[in-house]
């Protein structure tokens, strides 16, 4: 009975032995912590060196100790688990049972197969992170002087920090009891932390430091969580002088003079006169420079400062283009369907030409950096995508885009106008066949058959 009590507990800790090192079980934890994906692994090394610095700095500050001599003479040095085998004599089974309890240590091989396991990788992660957990119970001004001592005081290095944090703190992992506690603790101070990298990054965008600012913002993406805008780059765009400049005249476009029949002489004022409306694009034209400057000039400096995957520029331009060009274009063209269809599609075709200015300026401006992660697609979905493709593919970055409001109406009053155009050429040519056939039957000679012949048929 109690060998078979012995036996069912040694297979049951063979089990959870087996379960315990089972690596796929590890897997999901280590994924849940986004090191690789989120390359956060020199971070981890960062928070090693400075724990093992703290560690020999209380070493050094400890007092020294004094050797005592036990008088235990040779047994001061023995190992009791393996000692030498000249020393055992004929003692040689009496360590037997000691041997045996003592846990037996991997050959090397096994530690050297076993140091990248997600089990050994998590462990160690789990082992640098867990000590931090202690300084969330402290004051929130007290966190980040706290932290700075734990890894570099760089702000890069200390959103980084929080990155790794975040994902410890969440349920996949549950490092201790009170994690849903101490996890609200560190977005507070997350947002605290975001809010002074905001107003630092305000600072230097008012003295130009473009160093600071990128720091800045590379700091505040790594604090990002996905939902939602991302605050520094809204508020970056939001600030440029462009969305703010007014006085712009879009109905200048349509250049209106008054012909006295039959003559055609250009008369300004007379109620017998006739109104002719044309399109003269100029004043876009000088609009367009004011807009292709001003995506040229603020578009590289975003592809500079901000994060590739933060998609600023793509995000600046999607904005000029539905508060201001998209703006300019609407009374435009409303004013260019009231006059005439025909005006409508050649104004429609007109704001297209030269809006598409802004698709060349954008990729001009992504040559600032290599890694800009903009294609030219990207560049042109900012002008129009068509609602198909929009629902096919579920997008939801850009929310309006310039043409698509007016693309429908476009083709609308296109298909109206093609139809027109047909009707008039196919009742063109039944006029005209209508009139050959009439001038045939009226200069045509009558020809009797035989049988229809009066003088045959007497």
């Amino acid at each position: 009975m109690r060998w078979g009590m012995l036996l069912g507990a040694n297979s049951w800790r063979h089990a959870t032995s087996v379960l315990a090192f089972d690596d796929s079980l590890w897997q999901k934890r280590w994924n849940a912590l986004g090191v690789e994906k989120q390359g956060l692994s020199a971070m981890l090394d960062d928070i090693e060196t400075h724990q093992k610095g703290q560690v020999a700095a209380s070493r050094a500050a400890a007092p020294p100790t004094i050797t005592v001599d036990d008088e235990f003479g040779d047994f001061a040095t023995v190992d009791v688990l393996e000692p030498k085998p000249d020393e055992l004599g004929d003692f040689v089974g009496a360590f037997d049972a000691l041997a045996a309890s003592a846990k037996p240590l991997p050959p090397p091989m096994m530690l050297a197969l076993t140091k990248d396991t997600f089990r050994s990788k998590f462990i160690h992660t789990h082992t640098l992170l867990k000590p931090l957990l202690r300084y969330l119970s402290s004051p929130p001004h007290h966190i980040l002087s706290e932290f700075s001592s734990v890894a570099s005081p760089l702000l890069r290095s200390q959103a980084k920090l929080f990155h790794l944090l975040s994902p410890f703190l969440s349920p996949t992992i549950q490092p201790m009891n009170n994690y849903n506690v101490l996890v609200l603790s560190l977005h507070s101070m997350m947002d605290q932390f975001d809010t002074s990298l905001l107003s630092a990054f305000d600072i230097a965008d008012g003295k130009g430091d473009k160093a600071v600012m990128k720091e800045a913002a590379e700091s505040s993406w790594e604090l990002w969580d996905g939902t939602g805008d991302w605050e520094m780059g809204k508020v970056w765009a939001e600030k440029r002088e462009i969305f703010y400049q007014h006085g712009w005249k879009p109905l200048d476009n349509i250049t209106c003079i008054h012909l006295l029949p039959p003559c055609g002489k250009h008369i300004l004022i007379s109620p017998l006169l006739i109104r002719n409306d044309w399109l003269d694009f100029t004043p876009m034209d000088k609009f367009m420079s004011q807009i292709l400057k001003a995506i040229s000039e603020h578009g590289s400096h975003a592809i500079r400062i901000f994060p590739p995957p933060a998609q600023v520029l793509i995000t600046f331009a999607d904005q000029i283009a539905n508060e201001v060009v998209g703006e300019y274009i609407t009374p435009l063209l409303e004013r260019a369907r009231e006059v005439s269809t025909v005006m409508f599609l050649q104004a429609t075709a007109a704001c297209s030409r030269v809006s598409w200015k802004m698709v060349d300026t954008m990729m001009l401006a992504t040559e600032q950096r290599k890694d800009s992660e903009i294609t030219r697609t990207k560049a042109e979905d900012v002008m129009y995508v068509p609602p198909t493709f929009l629902a096919m593919l579920q997008l939801t970055f850009y929310s309006y885009h310039m043409f698509e409001v007016n693309m429908d109406k476009y083709l609308n009053e296109e298909v109206e106008y093609l139809k027109l155009v047909f009707e008039t050429i196919c009742k063109n040519w039944d006029h005209q066949t209508s009139a050959k056939s009439s001038d045939a039957t009226t200069n045509s000679t009558p020809h009797f058959l035989s049988s229809h012949n009066p003088a045959q048929v007497k």
